[in-house]
Parts: structure tokens; sequence; C-alpha cells
């Protein structure tokens, strides 16, 4: 099983935290590149690295982030979009 993020909500949490999206990563510690893949859902991310941005966003775990396999996280974005429209 895998960490994902929900939806865009992680950036405007970031932003509206006082940080940018540099410094944000700069504090965790992992690359700029990086982070925003995480925040455009390109990659899955290690459930100790979700739970640390999770904490410095002072926001439970399960409003940001969705734990499963790779088909269950498409399942979630094709049910998602499909409601968006």
């Amino acid at each position: 099983m895998k960490v994902y993020v929900k939806d865009s909500e992680l950036k405007r949490k970031i932003i509206s935290s006082g940080h940018s999206i540099t410094s944000f990563a700069d504090g965790l510690n992992i690359t700029r590149t990086h982070i925003y893949n995480i925040i455009n859902q390109r990659v899955a991310l290690s459930p100790e690295l979700a739970k640390r941005i999770a904490a410095e966003l002072s926001t439970e775990f399960n409003e940001l982030f969705f734990v499963g396999t790779q088909d269950e996280y498409e399942q979630l974005k094709e049910v998602k979009s499909h409601v968006k429209h």
C-alpha cells in the first residue's frame, strides 16, 4: 500500500500556511520538484513523509492523503472526476 494526495487541497494549505512551495519543501528536507510531484499527484509518497506534511500543516492525515493500492487510487480519481463534471 502507498500514500497518495487526495486532491489539490495540499497546495492551497501550503500557501495559506504562509510558506512558499520552495520553503515548505526545504523545511521537509525534500526537493521542490518532489513536492510539486506530490501536489500534482504524479507520485505516491511514504507514510512518514505524509505524516510530516500533515503535521507541518496542522492538518489531519486523512484530510490530505489516501492510503491504498494504485488501482484503488485510480478508481478514487475517476469517481471524483465524474462528480466534478
